[in-house]
């Protein structure tokens, strides 16, 4: 039934296998394996392929009902249409995920923002205290037991990019360094001195999951993309390593995040930066 409503969509928006394919960087196998009812309907895929064809979220919501036996996040489903179709792939990837790699050059990656930090960004968007509290909901995946291991690369202008206000940067650096302390997340920043370096001006999360291909993801002027053609993973996983080269050690990347942090203190007496994290 999937495969069947999956074509009438593919047809009414004058879309084949092969544009679908070119627009979602698939191979054209996966397209045929999805319309004919063999690749297990995912819902990422579903929400992808929908999207292509300019559907609107309702249709997508609609058609997902058809996908079976899928590990859905519910609780996005509490969310308005727009957000819930939005979240719902990546919160799928995010709790699949045993690796995670991500790259912030402009602002701290959501995983790892305070709420304060998170409201300075979304400013005065009508949905912002929901999409505060599903970045909250992501967050805590990291926390229950057997989470994904998070390595973040930081530029280290994202240190000194005064967002929100020196109480708001002193205490999302603070957070920073309180969530080094954790077994499954490294934070690595990558100093000014370097210049410039691969995906400087691409920011990008690739996963690793259990049960699925590597994944990564990118955020683009109006939306977002998912990604996992061979080739395209092979480029992320290449720019990971050179990233992994490049960036201080956990340990200088703690020092530096410490010092900025006692920078931004708002006043004297202020809380002093937290404990660095030894790696």
């Amino acid at each position: 039934m999937l495969g069947v409503k999956l074509r009438e969509v593919m047809a009414n928006a004058r879309h084949t296998g092969y544009s679908i394919a070119q627009c979602l960087r698939w191979d054209e196998p996966r397209v045929y394996r999805l319309l004919n009812g063999r690749r297990g309907g995912s819902a990422r895929d579903v929400i992808q392929f929908m999207t292509a064809c300019r559907r609107s979220p309702k249709e997508i919501e609609e058609m997902l009902r058809l996908c079976q036996g899928l590990t859905d996040p519910i609780w996005v489903n509490q969310y308005d249409r727009n957000l819930a179709v939005q979240l719902r792939p990546l919160v799928m990837l995010e709790t699949e995920a045993v690796e995670i790699r991500t790259l912030g050059h402009v602002v701290v990656p959501a995983l790892l923002q305070t709420e304060a930090y998170m409201r300075a960004l979304l400013g005065p968007a009508l949905n912002a205290n929901a999409q505060v509290e599903a970045r909250q909901r992501r967050q805590q995946l990291l926390e229950r037991s057997g989470a994904a291991e998070l390595i973040a690369f930081l530029d280290e202008s994202v240190l000194r990019r005064e967002v929100g206000g020196r109480r708001v940067m002193s205490e999302q650096l603070n957070r920073l360094l309180e969530l080094q302390l954790r077994k499954n997340i490294i934070i690595r920043v990558l100093p000014l001195a370097l210049g410039g370096y691969p995906c400087h001006d691409h920011e990008f999360t690739l996963y690793e999951t259990v049960t699925g291909r590597p994944t990564a993801h990118a955020w683009l002027l109006s939306s977002d993309v998912f990604i996992e053609d061979d080739r395209e993973i092979h480029r992320y996983k290449q720019a990971v390593a050179t990233l992994s080269a490049l960036a201080l050690s956990p340990a200088d990347s703690g020092k530096l995040i410490a010092t900025m942090a006692a920078r931004f203190c708002p006043e004297p007496g202020a809380a002093t930066p937290r404990r660095v994290a030894e790696r």
